[in-house]
């Protein structure tokens, strides 16, 4: 009896101790949720009986006495009820991320928890929740007083609200699951006539809610607002399908304001299966490739008027067809293509797909969608290569057409004589007066080619240029009124005509002295009346002899006048002074002539007395090694002679130009070339009777003194009648 008592005893205490073992009961304390919002904390533990030690480890599998380091050992703290380990370290540099942490303790009995530890998941998020989403269901209470307030949130937390107040800490309404410390993603709560607070008929409302996560960092607030109204009208607020459809088989949809029943059909004779609901379906079949229109109608649960309308839509199974491709048959440049794209369909076109290959099937561009005109830029295509367009249409059914290949677009190189710019050439006619006649030019400017020919014809006593039968152009000279007709072609066929009203203008010769200027018997100036002036014809009052002329220069049938920064509208031109190189060339004349001087006179033209003169008394003919030239010698000396005399002029011409801000005019002015005597005495002769070179003289008469100086805005005679005085 003894011994049976004994063993039940036993027996008991084993219940009791493996009773204690269970009851330890071990709790977390800190972090509250498990989450700390910084990365090192303290952890704190509470059991429910006392302990004289608690450890942690990584496993549950981990025997109580094979945890040996004291950084895992807990605290002993208030008679072995609370234990802590300060500034747990587990999770330092961690955000968001999750540490499992098993927990034993050998109670003050002796007892330890080996196969039933606790385990606690531990995490450290330093952020606030953010509030993504907040509204109520429905948005307009309109069936029964009834409002959901939802709020949706990045992290799981649980939220607050109130009507007057927008801090978390004060707010004094919870939703749902917060006492119980349920956190969420979702949290909602629903107001009613008999919640506090509470919502009724015919009255908005707002209110104000923020959220805690578990590390209990705290959101900033959101607005949430609904309305109540019970009398609004039912409604049929969405019908589907609608458009075109490329099926036979379709469902049919119908949404409504408030819960009703709905039916569809002839009379009304097909129910949707949704009774009292607000969203209602059906799937059709069989459809015929026509437009449909299904008439619709809903009873509503709660009365009120019934609901009509109609669910129109179109099916459509044919695809698109007769594609046509516009593209260009070339292109100059290798990174842009383009084309048009038009298609048939009775219910028209949705939209393309296109690709771009090569010749040889590459994929340039894949398949993307567009509309009927459509540009690919930045492209590097390579040059003489040809380029294709793959175009399929996509009605508004869906139904997609065929695959059309486009006619090729070929890649030509900029040099490529049908990429050159087709501007056509700018004609400019110019004129100048001389004491032979008004001399006519043409010129011809083309800034994508060259011109090719220049043509013209001269009409006169007419005003147009009907019948004119053009000649190939070069200068010429005019001594009466005359139309002048004129057509420059470039080397792309590009022809601009033109016609241009010539007046005649005689030369005006100021001198007095017929000796010098025969204007009284024939009122053409001797050859004389030269740059370089005769010796003879010098008198003893009378150093230099005045010209005027009148230069202008057209640009498509528009006079403009060569004027200065003073509007001085004619250009004064004047021979200069006697020189002493002409002095001398006049002694040298009085005596008898050198044998070199009368070899070399007959490679001289007589047009030009003066300039012989002066050639002739120069040292290259008289200096004594000149006897001993050939005629050939001496005829290169002369001409390299007077080509010196030459550029000196035009030198001279060039910075009266440039005091007269005429810089443009030095770019006509023509340059000596190396040519046999004849022609090259023919150049210089053609120089001479140019008016730029009487320029040359011009800054001798000023003499640094301004233009106005002479006179503004006078005209030719009063500034003719200045420069004689």
């Amino acid at each position: 009896m003894r011994k049976v008592l004994a063993v039940t005893m036993l027996v008991l205490l084993s219940c009791f101790c493996a009773a204690q073992a269970a009851d330890i009961g071990i709790s977390l304390v800190s972090p509250s949720f498990g989450v700390d919002n910084k990365d090192i904390f303290d952890l704190k533990i509470q059991t429910n009986v006392s302990c004289v030690l608690c450890k942690y480890s990584n496993s549950p599998d981990i025997a109580y006495g094979d945890i040996h380091s004291h950084s895992n050992f807990f605290t002993r703290m208030q008679n072995g009820y609370v234990h802590q380990i300060d500034d747990f370290p587990d999770l330092q540099g961690t955000d968001n991320y999750e540490k499992t942490i098993y927990i034993k303790c050998n109670t003050t009995q002796g007892q330890v928890n080996e196969d039933n530890p606790a385990n606690f998941t531990l995490m450290v998020d330093s952020t606030a929740p953010v509030i993504s989403d907040a509204y109520t269901v429905p948005e307009l209470v309109i069936e029964k007083i009834e409002a959901t307030l939802v709020v949706v949130t990045g992290d799981k937390t649980k939220c607050k609200y109130d009507p007057e107040r927008s801090t978390y800490s004060t707010m004094r309404y919870k939703f749902n699951g917060f006492d119980e410390n349920i956190f969420g993603y979702v949290n909602n709560v629903t107001l009613t006539q008999s919640t506090i607070p509470s919502i009724h008929d015919g009255n908005s409302y707002s209110y104000y809610a923020a959220c805690m996560n578990r590390a209990e960092n705290i959101s900033s607030y959101a607005s949430v607002s609904f309305s109540v109204n019970l009398s609004t009208p039912n409604k049929i607020i969405f019908l589907a399908p609608s458009g075109y459809l490329s099926n036979t088989s379709t469902k049919l949809r119908v949404d409504t304001n408030k819960d009703a029943t709905c039916y569809y059909g002839e009379n009304y004779a097909n129910q949707f299966p949704q009774i009292n609901e607000k969203k209602h379906s059906m799937e059709v079949a069989n459809l015929e490739e026509k437009e449909h229109s299904i008439p619709v109608k809903c009873v509503y649960a709660l009365g009120g008027m019934d609901g009509f309308s109609q669910i129109t839509f179109t099916v459509d199974l044919t695809e698109p067809r007769n594609l046509v491709i516009e593209t260009d048959s070339y292109v100059c440049e290798n990174d842009e293509l383009s084309a048009e794209f038009d298609a048939e369909d009775e219910g028209g076109i949705l939209k393309y797909e296109y690709k771009i290959v090569d010749s040889s099937g590459n994929v340039i561009v894949d398949w993307k969608h567009g509309d009927n005109r459509e540009k690919e830029k930045g492209l590097d295509l390579i040059y003489d290569r040809e380029y294709f367009w793959v175009v399929r249409a996509i009605d508004r059914a869906g139904n997609i057409g065929p695959e059309v290949k486009s006619n090729g677009t070929f890649v030509y190189g900029e040099n490529n004589t049908n990429c050159r710019r087709k501007t056509p050439p700018l004609p400019r006619v110019m004129t100048n007066v001389t004491f032979s006649g008004t001399k006519i030019d043409l010129e011809c400017i083309d800034y994508d080619g060259q011109c090719t020919a220049k043509r013209y014809c001269l009409v006169y006593n007419a005003t147009d240029c009907g019948g004119c039968a053009y000649n190939p152009f070069y200068p010429m000279t005019i001594t009466k009124d005359a139309l002048f007709c004129y057509e420059v072609e470039d080397n792309d066929g590009n022809i601009v005509p033109g016609s241009k009203f010539i007046k005649y203008e005689k030369a005006q010769c100021l001198s007095s002295y017929d000796n010098c200027c025969n204007s009284q018997s024939d009122g053409i100036c001797d050859p004389d009346c030269s740059s370089y002036m005769d010796s003879d014809c010098a008198q003893p009052n009378q150093t230099t002899t005045t010209y005027r002329y009148r230069l202008t220069t057209t640009t498509v049938g528009e006079i403009k006048e060569l004027e200065d920064d003073h509007t001085l509208s004619y250009v004064l031109l004047t021979f200069g002074t006697i020189s002493l190189l002409g002095g001398v060339a006049y002694l040298i004349m009085k005596k008898p002539a050198a044998k070199p001087a009368a070899k070399a006179k007959q490679f001289m033209p007589s047009s030009k007395p003066a300039l012989q003169r002066e050639i002739l008394s120069s040292k290259e003919v008289k200096s004594s090694d000149a006897k001993k030239k050939s005629p050939e010698q001496l005829q290169k000396a002369i001409i390299e002679k007077r080509k010196s005399l030459k550029r000196k002029q035009r030198e001279d011409v060039f910075s009266s130009f440039d005091r007269l801000g005429l810089q443009e005019e030095t770019k006509q002015m023509p340059m000596v070339e190396d040519a046999g005597a004849e022609d090259e005495f023919r150049k210089l002769d053609e120089i001479s009777d140019q008016p730029f070179w009487k320029l040359s003289r011009l800054k001798k008469f000023f003499k640094g003194k301004k233009i106005d100086d002479i006179g503004k805005n006078k005209d030719s005679k009063d500034i003719d009648k200045l420069i004689r005085k």
